[in-house]
């Protein structure tokens, strides 16, 4: 859909495809938790999601010109499913938050900033779509007995740790690139992370035999 949207339109319970940024007054366009938009096509740049959408139903993502991507102005609550098919998703300083049954649709995109999942009782597992500018990243979590339920806020930052060099790690033996894991209320006695990387962050001749995780926490 192209349009200057000039006077309220409410996409209600339906689906809305945007290719471009509409014109006229951003705060016009009206979605909400029942409603579903999809931030396509193929222009280079970004295409953001206006700041006053915070609730929908399902969000999807599929750009795919040179560099193409979606931006977050706000926070936004996702109920049904997150599809990413092409291009990043930027948060930003937002969140991209999962509902208790919400579920991702992975192809070739991913969140490149803060995804928060709900994490259940029992032995439950989640596995976060996420990436920085430098390529995918995601890292899946298992946990052993939680008794409390709660959520997890993943993100990935490119380059090394800034406490590497006074962590007990070989600085020139490492994957360039650091994982921040935000637990939001779970009580859990275990649980174990698996991390997935672009081969580019691998340091020369640094086996990933030989490495183990260090919490700098």
């Amino acid at each position: 859909m192209e349009s200057s949207v000039r006077r309220p339109f409410t996409v209600g319970a339906n689906t809305l495809t945007l290719y471009n940024a509409p014109a006229g007054t951003a705060t016009n366009l009206v979605a909400g938790p029942t409603s579903s938009i999809g931030l396509a096509g193929a222009s280079a740049g970004t295409l953001a999601l206006p700041a006053h959408i915070i609730q929908l139903t399902n969000l999807t993502v599929d750009r795919t010109g040179a560099g193409a991507s979606a931006t977050l102005a706000a926070s936004i609550d996702i109920s049904g499913v997150l599809t990413l098919t092409n291009g990043t998703l930027i948060t930003g300083a937002n969140t991209v938050t999962m509902g208790s049954v919400a579920t991702v649709a992975r192809t070739n995109g991913y969140v490149n900033g803060l995804l928060r999942k709900p994490v259940s009782t029992g032995a439950a597992t989640q596995t976060y779509e996420i990436g920085s500018a430098s390529g995918y990243a995601p890292v899946a979590l298992a946990f052993g007995a939680v008794t409390t339920p709660g959520t997890v806020t993943a993100s990935v930052t490119a380059g090394d740790h800034p406490n590497l060099p006074s962590s007990t790690l070989d600085p020139s033996r490492s994957v360039n690139r650091y994982w921040t894991l935000v637990n939001g209320g779970i009580a859990f006695d275990r649980y174990s992370a698996t991390f997935t990387f672009p081969a580019a962050d691998v340091d020369v001749a640094s086996p990933t035999s030989t490495w183990w995780p260090s919490d700098s926490s």
